[in-house]
């Protein structure tokens, strides 16, 4: 199994989903975007830098577990993140960055 969109929309609420969705849509508002493995879990690690509509950033951070389709940890410094019921949406839009640049790779293998 692998992390999908309803994977996030599960993980998220209705209108979290929906903002994250509108902030992924604009791609120039996720910065710094990179994955990595964590090193306690050994699984994928995604953090990047969010931009509200206003220009404020967030430094957000997400684990994800592929292999069982679950989100292990999420971490954002918007001041929503502790409010939220589930993932934020600066969580939501770099999820689904993650989500759509590994469909666009599965499809377009690199030559060898």
């Amino acid at each position: 199994m692998a992390i999908t969109r309803m994977t996030v929309i599960k993980a998220a609420s209705d209108a979290d989903y929906r903002k994250g969705q509108d902030i992924f849509l604009i791609d120039k508002r996720i910065r710094n975007f990179e994955t990595d493995i964590n090193t306690l879990t050994h699984t994928p690690m995604i953090t990047a830098t969010v931009l509200d509509a206003d220009g404020t950033e967030h430094e957000t951070q997400v684990s994800i577990d592929e292999e069982e389709s679950q989100i292990i940890g999420s971490l954002c410094s918007c001041p929503d993140f502790y409010q939220a019921q589930g993932i934020c949406c600066h969580c939501v839009a770099i999820l689904l960055k993650y989500i759509s640049r590994r469909h666009i790779q599965a499809s377009f293998p690199a030559k060898i």
